[in-house]
């Protein structure tokens, strides 16, 4: 199977478990590719969990997948009680913290957290907090990443820690923006989401998420951001906002919200301006998974004005940055976070390109200087 075929056959499954192995797909190169997808999309724990995995499919791929999802059970065990240990200290100073993305819908909506695979947890915290933050970090021996030349707090929105545990590295994304732009550091405030909690207790007793609508429209957005956004996927550089493991939360979603729900996700989509990205996230999971969406919703998300939030989600590398650089005041820290993206160092560039690792910093920044050119990278392609 190529990739298409591949990505049509996955999706198959996770609409309606299992799915019979297609005829005449049984040679070793069928399923190896068919595994290197199922790694892309993150599904081998979730295939395991909704029983996707059917008797006819071929033995090794089976043991191939099964064994990932215990890798990743075995991964979840050893990071909710490293995250657990970090809400207990961070609630015990009164500092307030608001689970986003994979870690808040994996405890909320999977039925087993650990199929939900993730690299990391992101965490949201008030930006007047941050230092205290940083300090409970600290001292339960964390360690930050820097991502590139340090910048200050005010041009950067999010950074990442490593919880150092035996046999493994637990990772943390601090978020002082739900949106990792500064063109978009407004559209979700941290108020607004603080306003509409709701708690996780198979996480930990102080684990607590943005609500339903909130998980729903950012979701959308984190979809809409990765179009031309990378990510990266065991050290491989990727472009595409339609991983299935996405399109499967935004599914999930989608079937919880109730009535009053929807009403209060409609309201947020349109004052937020990001009504379009919405329905695009929407539509694609419905045309993937089968996601079930009201008509009525997905009408009035088609009828929403458009918006400098929909035009920076819709918009190539080139503009996303610009927009970045008009949204920040004063020329001299415009010009701060010019030099801190152009040239963000070599420890950056080594990491975002581990297999150039080796290569002098100049070829890995001409690298760099070419993806950032790319306008629209093909979906689901991997660099």
């Amino acid at each position: 199977m190529d990739i298409r075929a591949s990505d049509a056959f996955l999706a198959d499954t996770l609409r309606a478990p299992p799915a019979a192995w297609p005829a005449g797909r049984d040679g070793e190169g069928a399923s190896d590719r068919l595994f290197e997808r199922v790694c892309y999309h993150g599904i081998a724990g979730l295939l395991i969990d909704i029983g996707g995995v059917g008797p006819c499919w071929p033995d090794e791929l089976r043991r191939r997948i099964h064994g990932h999802a215990i890798g990743q059970a075995m991964w979840e065990a050893r990071h909710q009680a490293e995250l657990a240990r970090l809400l207990g200290a961070l609630a015990e100073r009164d500092l307030e913290a608001i689970l986003l993305k994979g870690t808040a819908i994996a405890y909320d909506l999977y039925g087993t957290p650990s199929a939900r695979l993730r690299g990391d947890s992101d965490l949201l915290v008030r930006e007047d907090q941050l230092g205290e933050v940083r300090q409970v970090l600290r001292a339960l021996g964390c360690v930050r990443h820097l991502s590139g030349r340090p910048l200050p707090d005010r041009l950067e929105l999010q950074e990442s820690w490593a919880i150092e545990a035996p046999g493994s590295r637990q990772l943390i994304d601090l978020h002082w923006s739900a949106l990792n732009s500064l063109a978009l550091r407004n559209v979700l405030r941290f108020d607004q989401i603080r306003s509409a909690l709701m708690p996780l207790p198979r996480l930990s007793k102080d684990a607590v998420a943005a609500d339903r609508p909130i998980l729903l429209l950012h979701t959308c957005l984190h979809r809409a951001m990765h179009c031309v956004s990378p990510y990266f996927v065991d050290g491989v550089t990727y472009y595409g906002g339609d991983r299935l493991i996405w399109l499967y939360d935004i599914r999930l979603l989608a079937a919880a919200l109730s009535e009053e729900q929807w009403e209060a996700f409609l309201v947020l989509a349109h004052h937020t301006g990001t009504s379009a990205p919405c329905r695009e996230g929407l539509s694609m999971a419905k045309l993937r998974l089968g996601s079930r969406v009201p008509d009525a919703v997905m009408a009035r998300l088609a009828s929403g004005e458009r918006s400098s939030a929909s035009s920076y989600l819709r918009g190539g590398q080139l503009r996303r940055s610009s927009m970045d650089v008009l949204a920040v005041p004063g020329l001299r820290d415009k010009l701060r976070l010019i030099g801190g993206r152009l040239f963000p160092g070599g420890a950056f560039l080594r990491a975002k390109y581990p297999r150039m690792a080796r290569m002098p910093i100049a070829i890995l920044q001409a690298r760099r200087f070419a993806d950032m050119l790319r306008d629209r990278p093909r979906q689901g392609s991997g660099q």
